[in-house]
């Protein structure tokens, strides 16, 4: 049974009064906000052998974005390597490459896919020197997908207190 919320002996201003109170305590919880964290998705890889050359990576995406990508060769180049990143959306494609002299190396690539983009990252040593081989390739890229992709889950902020996850 509902409790009421004015007594009969109230005057007009004790109910308004009350009506006040009673906006002000919802406005307040109308105003709580909480943060969620959203992680891309990790693509990583690693390619081991004697003398690495070609494709490291190769993966197909649906739609959303690739904002970072990060690099590492088993030791330091002692000559340039070009990596390549090629990406292709249906007719379209695109390849950029970045020459690299350190062991790692982050790169901010802001690149949008679609679904069925294809993605490939190849290596390429500018000098055939034995001493200089590559044996060791590790490659991690991050990919953000699009709402349309994106599980959504609504909880109210009361929910979310009682249950510990925000205060």
């Amino acid at each position: 049974m509902k409790r009421p919320i004015f007594d009969k002996s109230d005057s007009a201003e004790q109910k308004v009064s009350k009506i006040e109170a009673i906006v002000s305590r919802l406005a307040v919880r109308s105003r709580k906000t909480t943060t969620a964290i959203i992680t891309p998705h990790l693509i990583s890889s690693c390619v081991t052998g004697t003398d690495i050359r070609g494709d490291v990576l190769k993966v197909m995406l649906f739609k959303g974005s690739i904002t970072k990508g990060m690099i590492a060769f088993n030791k330091r180049p002692k000559n340039p390597i070009a990596v390549e990143v090629k990406i292709l959306n249906n007719d379209v494609g695109r390849t950029e490459t970045y020459y690299i002299s350190n062991i790692r190396k982050s790169v901010d690539l802001n690149v949008d896919t679609i679904d069925g983009s294809m993605l490939t990252v190849a290596v390429h040593p500018t000098i055939n020197d034995e001493k200089d081989r590559i044996t060791e390739v590790w490659i991690s890229l991050l990919w953000n997908p699009h709402v349309s992709r994106a599980r959504i889950e609504q909880h109210l902020i009361e929910n979310l207190e009682n249950a510990g996850a925000i205060e």
